[in-house]
């Protein structure tokens, strides 16, 4: 399967949605306790939307404390699109990352999921932008 980039701004982007999900939010799952993953969960499309695709623009982070290792994650049902790692050497808890172009799920009308993974005794905080391209 090949991993395509899609331009929202092209001409088959016939209609975007766009939607800011943050992690605090009452539709998504965030590790409550330290140490725990925080995961932004973008639902499977419904009926009548299933040939859309989610896209995701970027993602905000920030932990409680600077960490020793930690990562982001985004995957669909096709398996992991994007993973990197976070260490204590940047000297900062938090960060962000824009995808241009923006990072598109490669199976249509499949969930998406951000997770920020957890370290230790320290919480972690996620915010994607996403929208439903179709």
């Amino acid at each position: 399967m090949s991993r395509n980039r899609v331009n929202i701004y092209g001409q088959d982007a016939r209609k975007n949605y766009p939607i800011s999900i943050a992690a605090s939010s009452d539709n998504v799952s965030v590790g409550a306790a330290a140490g725990s993953a925080a995961t932004v969960a973008l639902p499977a499309l419904t009926a009548g939307t299933t040939e859309g695709s989610w896209v995701l623009g970027g993602v905000v982070w920030s932990y409680s404390a600077p960490v020793t290792t930690g990562g982001i994650n985004v995957a669909d049902s096709s398996g992991s699109l994007i993973s990197f790692d976070i260490h204590a050497g940047s000297g900062q808890n938090f960060g962000q990352l824009s995808f241009e172009p923006p990072l598109a799920s490669q199976v249509p009308g499949s969930a998406l999921t951000v997770t920020l993974t957890g370290n230790a005794a320290i919480t972690g905080k996620l915010n994607a932008q996403a929208w439903i391209e179709l």
